[in-house]
């Protein structure tokens, strides 16, 4: 039983001396968080052709070619700059 213990005790001194006689690692790189852009504020409209866009500047009312004004949003993602709007 003592010889037992003893190789026990052999063990797991070579073991925690092994461990501790490792070169230490280097800290590992984090990534750089780059500052997003501010988030801007906007809204969803209805565009005259029924979709949804989505708008960060105001609804303007323009005055057409043929003299009916028009409700327009500017500012808008997607494929127009500015956006007719469905009344």
């Amino acid at each position: 039983m003592r010889t037992r213990l003893a190789l026990l005790l052999l063990i797991t001194c070579t073991t925690a001396c092994a461990k501790s006689t490792l070169p230490p690692q280097p800290p590992k790189e984090r990534p750089r968080v780059v500052n997003p852009e501010p988030l801007r504020r906007g809204r969803w409209h209805m565009a005259e052709d029924g979709h949804a866009v989505f708008c960060y500047g105001p609804v303007v009312t323009i005055n057409a070619l043929f003299g009916d004004p028009k409700r327009v949003a500017t500012e808008c993602r997607g494929r127009t700059p500015n956006v007719p709007l469905h009344d």
